[in-house]
Order: structure tokens, then C-alpha cells, then sequence
């Protein structure tokens, strides 16, 4: 008999809120479906309270696929995008396991089919993109109503940008795949001891650029690698 181990993922905001942005797909509701399938057959469970984008900015996971891999186990999810809505991410982590992943939402009675999941990831990579698109609509219209955000505006404390100038950044960072591409990659390096200056230079020879089009410079990679820690992207 298959033994399972089971990868649940929310957000730190739904988790302490008891719901989740997924559709629902709560903490309590992935355990739930995983069970509904494999309730006897799991032998370890894995849980991340973490919205980050990047599958190596996740612990838990890499911890999961480690043990799955250690005790010849399968990784089971109860949806596709709990374990991440990257199509190169899901197949990279498919291709660790040597198939053996089981997603709740893709009937499957074997080997993951990199065919199906390579269709279902690029499905959630739109709705991930189709996400930034209403993001980007949603703060167009609060900044007509409410304004751009100024220095001197009230909601700023003890430094902090104003909530409205945090949405404007995510939803940004959110809309450029080349951005986030490019912060996993600050993310990366950074952990493994790179300096600002030297992750600059290989995101120019890997023809990566900024938002406006221009070439990285160590001040801009120190920013954007403080940002998304903060913001856990």
C-alpha cells in the first residue's frame, strides 16, 4: 500500500483569520479532502503557514519532499495550487520525487502524467495572472477615489509606507513576471551568500531588467530583496 505524506499550505493572513484567499481551500479544508482520499494511508503531515511564491522560500515543503523521498513516500496535496501555481516549479518538484505526487483535484491512479499536470499548472499560472490583472484593476479604482499615496500622508507609521503604497507594490511586483522571476533569483543568492553587487551583474548577463526597462544595480537587488521579505512574496 502507497504511504502518503501530506503538504498543506496557507497564507500567515488566513491562517490566523480561519479562512483562506484559495477558494476557501482553508488549512481545516485541505486536511479534509487529503483524508476524504487517503485518511489511513498518510503517514506524516507537513504544514507551511507562508504566502511565498518561490517554492525555495518555503522550509516545510523542501522538508516534505525530503522525508517523502528519505521513507519512499508520495507528497499528496489536497489542490494543485497549494503546492504552487509555477509551471516549471510544479514539474521541477514532480521530477524530485520521481513522480510520486498525488494532487486531490487531478484523478490520477499512478505516476504523476507531467502531461495532465503541465495542462493544469498552466491553468493555474493564468488564474495567478488573471489574479494580478484584478488586483491592478481593484487599486486603480481606490487610487481614483482615495488619491496617490504622498509622504506626508497620515497612514504612515513609525516609517512604514501607507497600506495603500504596500498594495501598489505587490500588485507591481505582481504583474511582472520578470520581476518575479528576477526576486526569486535575489532570494537565491542572497541565502547563499552572494553579494548585492555580484547578483546584479549575473541578472544583466541572464538579460533580466527593472520594471522601467533598465540594467540592475546593487542598490536596486538590496531593495527588492528587503521588500519581499517583508511582504513575504
Amino acid at each position: 500500500m502507497k504511504k502518503y505524506v501530506a503538504y498543506y499550505r496557507t497564507s500567515k493572513d488566513s491562517h490566523s483569520s480561519g479562512r483562506s484567499k484559495a477558494k476557501g481551500l482553508g488549512l481545516e479544508a485541505q486536511k479534509q479532502i487529503v483524508e476524504y482520499y487517503h485518511k489511513d494511508s498518510v503517514v506524516k503531515e507537513f504544514v507551511e503557514i507562508k504566502s511565498a511564491k518561490n517554492i525555495f522560500q518555503r522550509p516545510i515543503l523542501m522538508e516534505a519532499i525530503d522525508y517523502a523521498n528519505k521513507n519512499n513516500c508520495w507528497l499528496i496535496v489536497a489542490k494543485l495550487d497549494r503546492l504552487s501555481r509555477n509551471t516549471v516549479d510544479v514539474l521541477n518538484i514532480i521530477k524530485q520525487l520521481n513522480k510520486r505526487v498525488s494532487f486531490c483535484d487531478i484523478p490520477s491512479e499512478g505516476e504523476a502524467d507531467e502531461f495532465i499536470i503541465t495542462i493544469f499548472a498552466a491553468i493555474a499560472q493564468r488564474e495567478r495572472e488573471l489574479i494580478s490583472i484584478r488586483t491592478r484593476h481593484a487599486l486603480q479604482i481606490k487610487l481614483k477615489r482615495e488619491g496617490p499615496w504622498q509622504k506626508g500622508n497620515p497612514d504612515m507609521k513609525s516609517g512604514r509606507l501607507s497600506k495603500l503604497a504596500v498594495i501598489a507594490n505587490i500588485a507591481k511586483a505582481a504583474s511582472n513576471e520578470n520581476t518575479i522571476r528576477a526576486s526569486e533569483i535575489i532570494q537565491d543568492k542572497r541565502k547563499a551568500g552572494m553579494s548585492y553587487s555580484a547578483i546584479a551583474t549575473l541578472l544583466n548577463e541572464k538579460k533580466f531588467s527593472t520594471p522601467t526597462g533598465l540594467d540592475f544595480h546593487p542598490i536596486q537587488v538590496q531593495r527588492i530583496f528587503q521588500r519581499t521579505n517583508s511582504l513575504n512574496i
